[in-house]
């Protein structure tokens, strides 16, 4: 029996309008601090992606709120090597959307730290208003500290070494991982595995 050609144009014509669905525009800007340490953020809708990427050696890599002064109407996101910041133009309030942090320091010695993120002093039983949503602060090899922000949900993944890992925020959910010779400073309600040494805990 052989088909009609309207039978068989149909299912071509259904298969170009899937391949036809929009997808949301990404754009992205990069920049690569003196230290070597790589910054790239991403904006995708009304969705930020912060992406920094250190070096094989001992890095200082620091997020912190830029006041809004001049002709910048929002607080941003900076990220600083100690020496040089670089302004993200990510605002930190009044967004619609979702700031994602990422940060692997690679190997070496490293100082991360998101504390300059905070936005107001703790207070029990109150949370301070999100300037992330969520953020993963990685090292490989060496003796590092990582250091998570009272803001959003936070994954600190430490690798070989001596690590210091500091959830102590007063918010409840985030995870400290180490390779089982790491110190955590974490909230009791925070996930914890791999930590050899647990201290005591009091936001601030």
């Amino acid at each position: 029996m052989r088909l009609s050609r309207f039978a068989v144009l149909v299912p071509t014509v259904a298969a170009a309008a899937v391949l036809a669905v929009p997808t949301a525009h990404a754009a992205t800007v990069a920049r690569t601090l003196p230290s070597g340490v790589t910054v790239k953020v991403t904006t995708q809708g009304v969705d930020h992606f912060i992406d920094v990427t250190g070096t094989a050696g001992d890095n200082k890599i620091l997020l912190k709120i830029i006041p809004a002064t001049g002709n910048i109407s929002q607080p941003h996101i900076g990220v600083t090597d100690g020496v040089t910041t670089f302004d993200t133009k990510v605002n930190t309030f009044g967004t619609t959307g979702k700031t994602v942090i990422t940060v692997n320091g690679v190997s070496g010695n490293d100082t991360i730290s998101l504390a300059g993120l905070n936005t107001v002093p703790f207070v029990r039983g109150q949370l301070p208003p999100l300037v992330y949503k969520q953020a993963t602060l990685r090292t490989g090899p060496g003796n590092s500290t990582l250091t998570a922000a009272n803001s959003g949900t936070n994954l600190l993944i430490a690798g070989p070494g001596t690590n210091l890992l500091n959830t102590c925020n007063g918010r409840a959910g985030d995870t400290v991982r180490g390779d089982g010779n790491d110190t955590a400073q974490a909230d009791s309600q925070d996930t914890r595995t791999g930590i050899t040494t647990l201290l005591s805990c009091t936001p601030k």
